[in-house]
């Protein structure tokens, strides 16, 4: 039986002799394959006939975690803050035209973290820039860059995401912004107990968007089931 393959959009980095390479964790590619699909990866690239190409090869797309998207993309100033970290501008921009392509094309899609958030700014949403600074009585959502905060989550009765999740429980978390509207055709349907949002999702297909990150949880439904979910829907 052919394996669904699956895109991941890599991450820009640069090697300590300037050289841009693209990057993606292993944990995701390792979680695609055990969920029965065939992980690629996507660099990206300053060019739309890539973006096309790269959905034609592919079943399904996850856009894994990452920097912190432009305000300007979602109409607001800047919040200058010392966890602010722009993301490479050569990934914002392929990765937002891999994403409306994707939900033109009805592709299954999952964005994770980062990727969470670049779905509802791509759709027009906007997003909190800083928990720390704009939701002072929040959970702790983040600690530090390599470790994880834990906290509970409520999955909306009926989603798609309980489906394959069920009604909540403890996710990991390593973010300082969150999304405050949602986008065009996207509902919200997970919260932590501060009321921030920690999923979104299309209707009637494979369209989600967590603020978690599930490929770093292991097997579980919260965590890797949700990858095999995302394989299953694209075969």
């Amino acid at each position: 039986m052919k394996r669904p393959v699956v895109g991941i959009e890599a991450d820009a980095d640069v090697s300590p002799l300037g050289r841009r390479f693209a990057r993606v964790y292993e944990t995701y590619y390792e979680a695609v394959f055990a969920g029965g699909g065939t992980p690629v990866l996507l660099p990206p690239m300053d060019s739309p006939e890539h973006v096309e190409q790269a959905l034609g090869v592919v079943d399904a797309v996850i856009v894994p975690g990452g920097d912190d998207l432009p305000s300007s993309e979602y109409g607001q100033e800047t919040l200058e803050c010392p966890r602010l970290t722009k993301v490479d501008e050569t990934r914002f921009k392929f990765g937002r035209e891999l994403v409306r392509s994707a939900v033109r094309q009805a592709k299954p899609f999952l964005g994770i973290c980062y990727g969470h958030q670049l779905l509802n700014v791509a759709l027009g949403g906007a997003l909190v820039q800083d928990i720390e600074i704009q939701v002072p009585n929040a959970v702790i959502h983040r600690i530090k860059p390599g470790e994880d905060a834990h906290h509970e989550v409520s999955i909306d009765d009926g989603s798609l995401l309980s489906k394959v999740c069920g009604t909540g429980g403890e996710v990991n978390s390593a973010h300082h912004q969150a999304v405050e509207r949602p986008g065009r055709g996207l509902k919200v349907v997970a919260h932590s107990k501060d009321g921030l949002v920690e999923a979104v999702e299309g209707e009637g297909r494979f369209l989600v968007g967590v603020q978690w990150h599930p490929e770093r949880m292991g097997k579980g439904k919260l965590g890797w089931g949700l990858i095999e979910a995302l394989v299953q829907a694209s075969g």
